[in-house]
């Protein structure tokens, strides 16, 4: 029970009444002792009014005691009451707490997502300046690379020191402040590949906690879904095109041939046209399969193969061209990497169509073409590097549409090939770039790539 001081002035005034009673008691000892031990005093008439006076005081005073001490015991009685009272609602509070703590923590301790409270660190003038990890799980210490307990007590900048560069620990701060949630799609660099965290950060007392959930996978589905609805309008458009084109393109072939067989007179003068038109009538042909082939729809024969194999086989496909242009190729595999469920033959299509286009990009006589392939958490990459003259930003999402070619010459079928091989079966391909250096495309076989 908590004293207020209207409580101690109570007691105090009970004091004051006890001791009162026990003056008055001791003065009516006084006068019985004294009737005892002699004869009465001259003014004895008085002595039985000042008795009675005395008494009266007494009792009123033994009255006024009994009935503060009884108002006295009654709140505290009621006090021991509330105080039971919420002495049970704490017990069970206590026990819903660890009913539910274990629950809790085996729920976060098994959830994918990483999950971190954090508790506000503020400088002498009360502004915040870091933050402090109180709670984590196991999927925030894999995130961070700490190991079992390792995270608690640790502050923020030092653990993800990009936080203060790339604005995480401003929004952090203003979500504390205004306790206003924030969400967002963070890109991390793993692996030479887009990385994105979906973020939830929400206030908590003095700081906050904050959920990290892996999208990278949505993200690509969503990319593949995209881009295969792309390739599937490519492939109505050239579809459309090639029968408008191949109805004519025969009438010419037809009577081309009927020409030469009928012609007689000036042969030798106009064979050279004939074989011209010839030419051009089968490269038109050739161009209309190329594009049809470049963007329908790959049956699949999947099976298992060895990355190595797929790698030293494009580099095979590519040898005579490089050392054409007196280039280098260079293969880098490392061990314990898995097989993958693949169609061989159109993965190595798909790879050497890439290599073909990074050995037109750079230059005779100082060309390297290096092809490595690696294990990663989210499966297998394959990259194709090479140091050539590079490719403007905003033309890398261009670069697989068809009939689109920078060098002169080229068709721009290559890459578009590679990419609906590539999305048949679910990799994921990624360009980059920088003009000058040279390119990088980089293939992310899925755990469980779709065959």
């Amino acid at each position: 029970m908590e004293h207020t001081p209207a409580h101690f002035r109570e007691a105090k005034l009970a004091q004051w009444l006890f001791g009162g009673s026990l003056v008055v008691l001791g003065i009516l000892l006084l006068f019985a002792l004294g009737d005892l031990l002699g004869p009465p005093a001259a003014n004895e008439r008085w002595i039985p009014i000042v008795r009675v006076v005395c008494i009266v005081l007494a009792t009123i005073a033994l009255a006024l005691m009994f009935s503060r001490v009884s108002v006295i015991l009654g709140r505290i009685n009621r006090s021991k009451d509330d105080m039971g009272t919420k002495g049970s609602e704490l017990v069970q509070e206590v026990r819903t707490t660890h009913f539910i703590e274990k629950p809790l923590k085996r729920v976060m301790g098994s959830a994918t997502s990483a999950v971190m409270t954090l508790r506000s660190v503020r400088d002498a003038g009360g502004k915040i300046v870091d933050f402090e990890y109180l709670i984590a799980n196991e999927e925030a210490e894999r995130m961070t690379g700490l190991g079992h307990g390792e995270l608690v007590g640790k502050r923020l900048k030092a653990v993800m020191p990009g936080s203060v560069s790339d604005g995480s620990l401003d929004e952090y701060i203003k979500v504390v402040d205004s306790g206003v949630p924030y969400t967002a799609e963070r890109h991390m660099g793993n692996n030479g590949m887009d990385h994105w965290m979906g973020t939830h950060v929400v206030r908590l007392y003095d700081g906050f906690a904050v959920t990290f959930t892996d999208i990278t996978e949505r993200l690509r589905a969503h990319e593949l879904d995209l881009e295969s609805a792309r390739l599937s309008l490519a492939d109505r458009i050239a579809r459309t095109v090639a029968h408008e084109v191949r109805n004519p393109l025969t009438n010419v072939h037809l009577g081309l041939e009927q020409l030469t067989d009928e012609l007689v007179t000036d042969r030798e003068v106009a064979q050279p046209y004939l074989d011209i038109i010839n030419r051009n009538v089968k490269r038109i042909g050739q161009l209309v399969t190329e594009m049809l082939g470049s963007s329908r729809r790959r049956e699949v024969n999947a099976e298992p193969c060895t990355v190595k194999d797929l790698v030293e086989n494009a580099m095979k496909r590519v040898a005579d061209r490089l050392e054409l242009h007196n280039m280098k190729g260079e293969v880098d595999v490392a061990d314990g990497i898995p097989t993958v469920l693949v169609d061989p033959e159109l993965i190595n299509l798909a790879i050497t169509n890439i290599a073909v286009n990074a050995v037109e990009a750079m230059e005779p006589g100082k060309g390297v073409l290096h092809m490595s392939a690696r294990s990663t958490g989210d499966g297998v990459v394959i990259e194709l590097r090479d140091n050539g003259k590079g490719i403007q930003q905003e033309n890398i999402p261009r670069l697989f549409e068809a009939f689109y070619s920078e060098r002169t010459g080229g068709l721009g079928l290559g890459l578009t090939t590679a990419r609906s091989i590539l999305n048949a079966h679910g990799i994921l391909l990624q360009v980059a770039s920088v003009v000058g250096q040279g390119t990088t495309f980089t293939l992310l076989f899925p755990k469980a790539p779709v065959a």
